[in-house]
């Protein structure tokens, strides 16, 4: 099986993209290349990673301000703690979070662990706190509303490119490819217009943007 599509650039999909395994390739040590998997969920999750240090046993943490505009931490979010060093023979536990911190606290009831620790944050995405293996569909509408509240210029570019492509009666490419028929996508000057053919017998040729 060859390949479906392929995209040298950014792709900023405003929706939902579906696929049978999600992975990123890489090259190992030998130039050979390989996936690296995803690990998937059945809910919408963030995560984040940080440090912090015991004093007196206990530490408080505040979730960095701009992760947490992302998340929705007045619905049970996780937070997972790995000692850094030794703490008398006591580990360290979670407790207290609110909306913005949460404590570390040293497991025992002594208070002379200074030790180091890391955590880990998962929280679940604004707009996506209640979708559990969601369907195409309701994720859909999720997606969708999202978009509306937090990238409206998303909807009006989308909007504009419609109306064109309905005034012209053809599909709208991006600036510097052409639409040939068979389809397939092949670059041309950024300098040229903007080309679309998908009827041997009629071109349209569109000013550059």
């Amino acid at each position: 099986m060859g390949w479906a599509g392929y995209f040298l650039g950014d792709v900023r999909v405003a929706g939902i993209l579906s696929k049978i395994v999600n992975a990123a390739f890489v090259k190992n040590q030998s130039g050979v290349e390989k996936l690296l998997y995803a690990e998937e969920s059945t809910e919408n999750w963030f995560a984040t990673y940080g440090e912090g240090q015991l004093v007196n046993g206990s530490a408080t943490i505040t979730i960095e301000p701009e992760f947490l505009s992302t998340i929705n931490t007045s619905v049970p979010y996780r937070v997972f703690v790995q000692m850094e060093g030794p703490c008398n023979n006591a580990g360290a536990y979670v407790t207290n979070k609110t909306t913005t911190t949460f404590d570390v606290v040293q497991q025992n009831t002594g208070s002379n662990c200074n030790s180091s620790f890391s955590y880990r944050i998962v929280a679940k995405r604004n707009g996506f706190e209640n979708l559990y293996m969601g369907t195409p569909g309701q994720t859909s509408v999720l997606a969708h509303q999202y978009i509306q509240n937090n990238f409206p210029e998303i909807l009006t570019e989308a909007a504009q490119i419609e109306a064109d492509a309905d005034a012209h009666n053809e599909t709208l490419l991006p600036e510097g490819y052409t639409f040939t028929n068979p389809p397939a996508l092949t670059h041309i000057q950024p300098t040229q217009p903007r080309v679309l053919t998908t009827n041997p017998t009629k071109d349209l040729v569109l000013p550059p943007r």
